[in-house]
């Protein structure tokens, strides 16, 4: 039995830092970033609706075997003949239906009449049945409504989960994409300070005329290109920041002028993702697979239903009334109940259609709807499997080239700081430090961008395992 803990926003914030007054937060954290995100999804609070809309459905079905009571009151007169009756009556009525298939009512009615007569008042007590014995016969057909109704609150709540996982999903992708990009604009600006001391070093040296002109101009070149590289690189953060405000705010302008400090992400570690296991992981935790299931339970309930309907209307009714008369309302309705000697009508009544072909037909379109059910469970089983194995080896190959980088990284930090030493020495020229000087550049953005890569390899692996909200303790399953 699935048990699910959605945690409520409200109880979310209280582990929020204190808001900087129309700005953003001192320090925004992942955690903080998806509570806002959820808060703020028009799409979240859309699933959330329907999905209250689907349980109250629930509640609307299980109401078709609510007891109805029927009160009344009424005068009557008749002028026939030479006499005047008149009367009043009160009458009172329960009636229902069972998932039993059976239909009841119990009732009473009084009446006092105006006329000379010892026993002026009469009253009737009545009761009776009709018991459905093969179409519409049995609590599985006469429940199916509300099981049905259960389950397709059951997809809408699925549905929903599956809108928060895809939200948590995105904000993450955001929230790298901006530690990223802010990154990538230090390595952008610790590339133009190294070409702007390597201008300022030849400028110098030609002043003192130990370095030849192509050199200054060769420095000033590449300083320019490496301001373009930084201003570029600013403005992707700035695209980057305003992706993730659109997820946690609302507000227009804070959309664009939020201030956000994100906490720094720890250094990636290497995880073994075991397919196999997982695997059934995936089939007891995805949404879009749990959707499948109960969207089969459905067709076999309607297959259920289809296949009663072929049989034929056999009923059997029995009505039971006892009446009295009295001095008053009161006596005449002892009297009524001490009737030993009932009125009744009892029988059974056959009916069906002579071909009955709408009934027919309907079933063998139920048969093939379990059938399209099932042949779709089988594909998104097979679909899992190689979206895991795919995942896997992007969270594999993510690692290995990460390890690359983080090697070129540093090769190219040594390289650099020994052609520095041989360049103040006068064993190298401008040309092999701003070439080395770009080589480091773009080693640190290919080991940011393997990282980056490789964290959301790991989100998207969790994705697929359904696991999303767990991680976050926003779900949990027992």
């Amino acid at each position: 039995m699935k048990s699910l803990i959605l945690l409520t926003l409200s109880s979310m914030l209280l582990h929020m830092p204190d808001v900087v007054a129309s700005q953003g937060f001192e320090v925004l954290g992942l955690r903080q970033s998806i509570t806002l995100a959820l808060e703020n999804s028009h799409k979240v609070r859309i699933r959330s609706s329907e999905t209250e809309s689907a349980r109250q459905e629930v509640i609307a079905h299980k109401g078709l075997f609510d007891p109805v009571l029927t009160i009344g009151l009424y005068a009557s007169r008749d002028s026939a003949d030479m006499f005047q009756d008149e009367a009043v009556y009160q009458y009172a009525k329960i009636e229902g239906s069972l998932p039993t298939g059976t239909n009841y009512y119990i009732s009473a009615t009084t009446a006092r009449e105006y006329v000379e007569s010892t026993n002026p008042a009469y009253a009737t007590i009545g009761m009776g049945i009709r018991q459905k014995m093969l179409n519409g016969a049995g609590i599985s057909v006469n429940w199916a409504p509300i099981r049905i109704a259960s389950l397709d609150h059951s997809i809408s709540t699925e549905q929903f989960i599956l809108e928060l996982s895809i939200v948590v999903t995105e904000v993450q992708f955001a929230y790298f994409d901006v530690i990223l990009a802010e990154q990538q604009a230090l390595v952008a600006r610790q590339s133009m300070e190294l070409a702007q001391r390597l201008y300022d070093d030849n400028l110098r040296r030609e002043q003192l005329m130990a370095l030849a002109g192509s050199d200054l101009f060769q420095a000033q070149y590449e300083l320019a290109a490496r301001k373009e590289n930084l201003y570029e690189a600013e403005r992707r953060l700035g695209d980057a920041r305003n992706a993730l405000r659109l997820f946690i705010t609302n507000d227009p302008i804070l959309s664009t002028t939020m201030q956000l400090h994100l906490e720094e992400l720890p250094s990636p570690e290497e995880i073994a993702p075991d397919t196999s296991s997982d695997y059934q992981v995936a089939l007891h935790h995805r949404p879009d697979y749990r959707q499948a299931i109960h969207g089969l339970s459905i067709s076999q309930i309607e297959s259920l239903r289809a296949s009663n309907n072929t049989l034929p209307m056999l009923e059997l009714y029995m009505n039971a009334s006892f009446s009295a008369r009295g001095k008053n309302i009161a006596d005449s309705l002892s009297n009524a109940k001490s009737e030993s000697m009932p009125d009744y009508v009892a029988g059974l009544s056959l009916s069906r259609p002579v071909t009955n072909r709408t009934a027919l037909a309907e079933n063998r379109i139920a048969t093939e709807r379990i059938k399209r059910s099932e042949i779709t469970l089988r594909q998104l089983e097979q679909l899992i499997a190689v979206q895991l194995d795919n995942a896997s080896r992007r969270i594999t190959m993510g690692w290995k080239g990460l390890q690359l980088a983080r090697e070129s990284s540093a090769l190219a930090i040594k390289s650099l700081a020994s052609e520095q030493k041989r360049f103040e020495a006068g064993a190298s020229s401008t040309f092999i430090i701003l070439s080395m000087q770009t080589d480091l550049m773009n080693a640190r953005l290919r080991q940011l961008s393997a990282e980056n890569n490789y964290r959301k390899a790991i989100v998207d692996y969790r994705r697929i395992m359904g696991c999303t909200l767990t991680d976050m303790n926003i779900l949990t399953y027992e």
